[in-house]
């Protein structure tokens, strides 16, 4: 009456499980973000800015990440989709750095910082709620892609 001992091919999908796990509780320590809204008119018009503060050694996809096609790029979304009215899609500011990668293409990416903006019209929401979607990456890997979630007042910004 001895418990059956776990199959070779059983124990490292649990190791691997357990390793993935590992990777994605360190991912929000390699980038810390900072959201913030600004109002742009008198016409309820505002922009989300999401900063992202990027740990050394690790990079951040632009919205245009090029590649392969299989890269992911940076992305603000919203909750609120039917009281708010998007303008456009995410645009990004910072330093781009544009590489040639082997057997990926040219890519562009971000180190140190970064920001992505979105702009939209609110329809009489007073809070904003919403994700940045992201894939964090160094010169070996890239991380499974993932999001941070974000709320923001808007009474404060009339």
């Amino acid at each position: 009456p001895y418990p059956k001992l776990m199959s070779m091919k059983k124990l490292l999908t649990l190791i691997m499980f357990i390793g993935t796990f590992s990777v994605m509780a360190q991912q929000p320590q390699m980038v810390k973000w900072h959201f913030s809204i600004t109002p742009l008119s008198k016409t309820a018009t505002y922009t989300i800015t999401a900063k992202a503060n990027i740990e050394a050694g690790w990079h951040l996809f632009t919205t245009t990440p090029g590649g392969d096609g299989l890269l992911i790029p940076t992305a603000l979304t919203l909750d609120n989709i039917e009281k708010v009215e998007v303008q456009g899609e995410t645009t990004n500011t910072g330093s781009v750095i544009t590489k040639e990668m082997e057997g990926m293409g040219v890519v562009n990416y971000f180190e140190k910082e970064a920001t992505y903006e979105l702009t939209f019209k609110n329809k009489g929401e007073k809070r904003i709620t919403g994700n940045v979607y992201f894939q964090l990456c160094n010169d070996k890997m890239c991380l499974p892609p993932t999001e941070v979630k974000f709320d923001l007042n808007l009474e404060d910004k009339n």
